[in-house]
């Protein structure tokens, strides 16, 4: 049988106290946990998206440059050679 304020109250008080503190920072660690999981998970996914991106970006610009070498180069030479003819007149 207990009184109230009795020592043994306290004691019960400060075990309460200890337990919440414990059950917070528990719960704190779990979502630290947590959101470093995710952190990691999205990280790889992105490096493999950027990988893909850069792929298929480089094998896009190869194409576009094959092509565009081939169809740009025929204008360029006859306007190099319309200002050779303005530049030396024969």
């Amino acid at each position: 049988m207990r009184l109230s304020g009795a020592p043994m109250e306290s004691g019960d008080t400060y075990q309460r106290q200890v337990l919440s503190i414990f059950s917070i920072a528990s719960g704190i660690c779990l979502l630290g946990v947590a959101c470093m999981a995710l952190y990691r998970r999205n990280k790889r996914h992105r490096e493999k998206l950027q990988a893909h991106f850069s792929e298929s970006r480089s094998l896009r610009d190869c194409s576009v440059n094959a092509s565009g070498l081939m169809s740009k180069s025929t204008p360029r030479l006859q306007y190099s050679l319309q200002l050779q003819k303005l530049s030396f007149p024969v």
